[in-house]
């Protein structure tokens, strides 16, 4: 009885050895194909799979005559656009993290609101241009808003005269008579919160990046409204290290424009080059400003 065990313990024990064998022969067979045999054809499919290759256009150059002298010169340049269409109810977040991205890259983005950047916030309307001014004034009249920015009195007060100089006396150096003093700083906070309330901005937002928020909804509300016609560009002539960190964020509605600044070229000559040589009529959409 006892042999009989010690035989079907033996009988077990070369089984277990045995398959144990075949597993590892196996896995030698296994690995021996995949290093050796397909070795090549297998790295080759991984570094396909991993690799990413992308085509980068060349800029388009300069046409020189034969002696070397510039007849037509181009510079390539690229701009940030918004297409709030695409930005659905999630626009004022979109725009936020693209805020934070140009903060982070140092990029500086198109805001003509007459509002200084930081607190205390007053109207900077002493500084801006009359078509700034005019902007603002139509704008507020028509969301009714004309009691929250300064009347024409006070625009006037805080846009002083310049300087006047004194008639010349008779062996007397010219005099310049001091300029007016500035009228006092008029807030615009009443203007911000009202904005905030008609852009549904979030209560809790920090001051600072609500007013980078409402300078860019309001360039945006200039265009809706029609009360200019001129196309919003975010930001202009950003770099590649900007266009990586908007293409990564993956903004919906941030578009980024190849722009052609070209001179030297008679207009016949660009309106054949225009779809020609730099563009692609079938994938891109044109736009032409002639700059003064």
């Amino acid at each position: 009885m006892k042999d009989k065990e010690n035989r079907q313990f033996h009988i077990r024990s070369r089984g277990l050895v045995a398959v144990l064998a075949a597993v590892l022969i196996g896995f030698g067979y296994v690995l021996y194909d995949l290093q050796i045999v397909h070795g090549a054809e297998y790295r080759e499919r991984s570094q396909r799979k991993i690799a990413q290759t992308e085509t980068v256009e060349a800029a388009r150059g300069s046409l020189l005559d034969r002696y070397g002298r510039e007849l037509v010169t181009n510079r390539t340049s690229y701009n940030v656009a918004l297409e709030t269409s695409r930005m659905g109810e999630d626009k004022n977040a979109v725009l936020l993290e693209l805020l934070d991205i140009c903060r982070e890259q140092e990029v500086e983005w198109t805001d003509t609101l007459p509002v200084s950047a930081q607190a205390p916030y007053v109207f900077t309307l002493d500084a801006a241009s009359d078509l700034t001014v005019t902007r603002l004034q139509k704008l507020c009249a028509q969301l009714k808003w004309t009691d929250l920015i300064p009347t024409e009195d006070e625009i006037a007060a805080m846009r002083p005269a310049p300087a006047e100089t004194a008639p010349a006396r008779e062996e007397e150096a010219e005099e310049t008579l001091p300029a007016e003093p500035k009228a006092p700083a008029v807030s615009a906070q009443p203007l911000l919160d009202k904005m905030k309330e008609y852009f549904g901005l979030d209560e809790t937002l920090p001051n600072q990046e609500a007013r980078g928020l409402l300078g860019v909804l309001y360039e945006l509300a200039l265009r809706s409204k029609g009360i200019t016609t001129v196309s919003y560009v975010f930001a202009k002539d950003v770099d590649i290290q900007f266009i990586t960190a908007v293409k990564e964020a993956g903004l919906a509605g941030v578009r980024i424009l190849r722009r052609y600044d070209v001179e030297g070229v008679d207009a016949a000559v660009y309106a054949a080059a225009r779809t020609t040589v730099l563009s692609e009529p079938q994938v891109d959409a044109l736009w032409d400003e002639v700059m003064p």
